[in-house]
């Protein structure tokens, strides 16, 4: 079953020619590829990725060819007061240890969006085996002013979901994070917060045209220097991330490939797994527009 995880994803994915633009090309079909899903084999100490977990999410990617995904059942869950995420369970009995298990954040510009978002996708995942969750939080300028508010909501999802993993059915050592846009950038800060606070954090990150960088952003503009720059990954980068995949599109003019191929190369300088997967002539968002629903 582990060789055989999450070899397809929900019907009608992009026919897209992706491709791996650090560190050279690497097919991503076949065997290759399902020896590196590694969230069905043991666990690595943290800080050493190794070979399965430089692109234990690379499974996302494999679903070149359509395929059904059944109506999965999710539960509503409170992680802090007016806040929830989705949890999406496999129907497979959990290994001793729990299942393997993503939490994902839906993107929007920190002002729109919600955890409906990742609904196929988190079907397409609990149906091969992987737990995902998918997390709510507070919104501009309804709920929130400003990103910041965003961030600390998902630093409280990522510590719910660990303190709780074992009561939830999940494997507290196998859960990575993850999100598109906006949400990117709260999985990449919870991570760092993680990190800096001594913390678990995840074990691998699957980033979608992440927000990296608020230095020109409007968002950023607006705040105070100090204020953006504690919740801008590229300025609170350090060494120790979790090995990371992005999925760019190549005509991106929200998040450019050049910002995310320099914020990889980044990481990387600092001793860590960054790749860039790049999907030519493809807009901010569109991995979004095929999965959620």
């Amino acid at each position: 079953m582990g060789a055989r995880l999450l070899h397809r994803l929900p019907q009608r994915p992009p026919r897209l020619p992706g491709r791996l633009v650090e560190r050279g090309e690497l097919e991503v079909r076949g065997r290759a590829v399902r020896r590196l899903i590694a969230f069905r084999l043991p666990g690595r100490p943290a800080g050493r990725p190794g070979p399965r977990w430089r692109l234990a999410l690379l499974l996302v990617l494999l679903p070149l060819s359509g395929c059904g995904v059944p109506e999965p059942d999710f539960r509503q869950i409170e992680y802090a007061p007016g806040r929830s995420l989705r949890l999406y369970l496999p129907s497979e009995p959990a290994p001793s240890s729990g299942h393997p298990a993503i939490l994902l954040f839906h993107g929007g510009g920190w002002h729109s969006g919600s955890p409906a978002g990742y609904h196929r996708l988190c079907a397409a995942f609990a149906g091969r085996g992987l737990a995902c969750l998918s997390a709510g939080y507070r919104l501009m300028p309804r709920d929130a002013l400003d990103p910041a508010e965003a961030v600390e909501d998902a630093g409280l999802a990522w510590r719910f979901v660990q303190a709780r993993a074992v009561e939830l059915g999940l494997d507290p050592a196998r859960i990575a994070a993850g999100g598109g846009s906006s949400g990117g950038h709260l999985a990449l800060i919870a991570s760092l917060d993680a990190l800096d606070a001594g913390r678990p954090a995840p074990r691998a990150l699957l980033l979608f045209n992440p927000v990296v960088d608020l230095a020109d952003r409007p968002q950023g503009r607006a705040l105070p220097r100090e204020r953006w720059q504690a919740i801008s990954p590229r300025q609170r980068l350090r060494p120790g991330l979790p090995p990371m995949l992005i999925v760019q599109g190549g005509a991106d003019r929200d998040v450019t490939p050049e910002t995310v191929s320099d914020f990889c190369s980044a990481v990387r300088d600092l001793g860590g797994d960054c790749r860039v997967r790049l999907y030519p002539g493809q807009p901010h968002g569109f991995f979004n527009w095929t999965y959620s629903r």
